[in-house]
């Protein structure tokens, strides 16, 4: 009986979170959202040797800009609030490029 409430209640857990995905969409030139109703969310930006380079805390939703970022491969990493990785994208910024931004 105590494995059966086990199992329900990480199941319970799993479409919590599943609820509320994180998503991450590009919205223009070196622009991205990073969105989740009702969720407090830490965004981490990394660099292509996977330094940290910007660290954002936010509700819901956040439009970031890109346009100060050189070209090279980054990496795009969304935690909740109980500091769980969520979501990861990488991207790249090719200024040379029509698109200029790309999620790899």
């Amino acid at each position: 009986m105590k494995t059966l409430i086990t199992s329900i209640l990480l199941v319970a857990a799993l479409n919590v979170n599943a609820a509320s995905p994180v998503s991450i969409q590009s919205v223009g030139k070196f622009k991205f959202v990073v969105e989740s109703p009702n969720a407090k969310l830490t965004t981490n930006i990394y660099n292509g040797d996977g330094d940290l380079i910007h660290t954002e805390y936010f509700v819901s939703r956040k439009l970031f800009t890109l346009d100060s970022l050189s070209d090279g491969v980054y990496r795009i990493e969304v935690k909740n609030e109980k500091r769980e990785v969520v979501s990861t994208k990488s991207f790249q910024i090719i200024r040379s490029r029509l698109s200029n931004f790309a999620f790899l």
